[in-house]
């Protein structure tokens, strides 16, 4: 019972910090776009740091983009016209 109140304790704890920082636990939908540039990455062989030297980029900033962390239409502009997609969600 201890144990069971020790768990409830840390998830309530976890929630509200959670809360402060804005940060979901609810898993996100990853934009159509995103899954694009993902399966076009897969179909040539392409790893993300290898992208992110084409399109004069950091590997972090470029990861950040393709996994819909960060949104920057420019961004998006230059990974598409390498990847040779759309740039439309």
């Amino acid at each position: 019972l201890l144990f069971d109140f020790i768990i409830f304790e840390w998830l309530c704890k976890l929630c509200m910090l959670a809360k402060e920082r804005r940060i979901t636990l609810m898993p996100r939908v990853l934009p159509n776009w995103c899954k694009r540039a993902k399966k076009k990455m897969i179909d040539l062989d392409m790893s993300v740091p290898e992208l992110a030297n084409k399109v004069s980029m950091t590997r972090e900033y470029t990861s950040a983009i393709i996994n819909g962390r960060a949104y920057s239409q420019s961004a998006i502009k230059s990974i598409s016209d390498v990847l040779n997609i759309s740039d439309a969600d």
